[in-house]
């Protein structure tokens, strides 16, 4: 397929790398927010800085996981309060952002969660320039009252945000959820534990089952587009939850039905 079907002109091969990776962090964020609910434990949040975009006037001044506290004094409690108080003044104004910053260097060594203070004047807005804009993405950042790594490396996206939930469901109960078994599946998932569609379907079940997996969870919207590309041996479950993700496999490894996609009217 032609390159500019999928990246137009003006997409840098860097930016989609760093979309790509804004997306897998914030999928392994609602992760740990989906899983935390699910299991009933508290879930922690903070408002950051998602993604710092390439020659803005963010660029080298704000860092992705910033927890954004204050924008000239005046205290941030709402993702969307950074883009209605950079949008609401005139372009070429001075903003003194206070954040908290990991890994700042102090006394000779790396300390975590250090108040620093970023002034940042607004830019027009590359695609609308009589918007001003600083350049970076501002969302919520979920964590549990203990450390949570994800160790999966080289990918990107969201697509993964249900599995990382079912992972951490795993690893915070008792018994082995898959029992021993070969599962696999992807959708994002939402805070809320709500499993969203991705990209590939089709692809990944045939890259799942070429690896062994057994069964397989995906989003409930791909239903359609899966239909007649199943491979053998394969047992595909449509989710619109993580709670249904998590009811599948114990009844799939229990040895009991799941339930299959509706059969297509022809």
């Amino acid at each position: 397929m032609p390159r500019e079907l999928i990246f137009p002109d003006d997409v840098t091969g860097e930016e989609v790398k760093q979309r790509q990776a804004m997306l897998f962090s914030t999928s392994e964020s609602d992760a740990i927010a989906a899983a935390m609910t699910f299991l009933d434990k508290p879930v922690n949040s903070r408002i950051v800085v998602s993604a710092v975009y390439g020659d803005s006037p963010s660029d080298g001044l704000l860092l992705p996981k910033d927890e954004i506290v204050r924008i000239d004094g005046k205290e941030v409690t709402q993702p969307d309060q950074v883009a209605t108080t950079i949008r609401s003044a005139p372009i070429g104004t001075t903003f003194e952002i206070t954040v908290l910053r990991d890994g700042v260097e102090l006394d000779g060594g790396l300390q975590d969660n250090v108040e620093q203070k970023v002034t940042v004047t607004s830019a027009p807005n590359p695609e609308d320039p009589t918007v001003p804009y600083i350049g970076i993405g501002v969302g919520t950042l979920y964590a549990a009252d203990f450390p949570i790594d994800f160790t999966l490396t080289d990918v990107g996206g969201p697509s993964a945000g249900l599995m990382f939930a079912t992972g951490i469901v795993d690893k915070l109960t008792p018994d082995s959820l898959t029992d021993g078994r070969h599962i696999a599946g992807t959708g994002t998932i939402d805070p809320d534990g709500t499993v969203g569609p991705i990209g590939g379907i089709r692809q990944k079940l045939a890259g799942a089952r070429n690896t062994g997996a057994e069964l397989f969870l995906m989003p409930k919207a791909h239903c359609t587009e899966a239909a007649g590309h199943i491979p053998d041996g394969l047992t595909v479950v449509p989710v619109e939850t993580l709670t249904e993700g998590i009811e599948a496999i114990k009844a799939f490894t229990s040895g009991q039905p799941v339930v299959s996609c509706p059969t297509p009217v022809t």
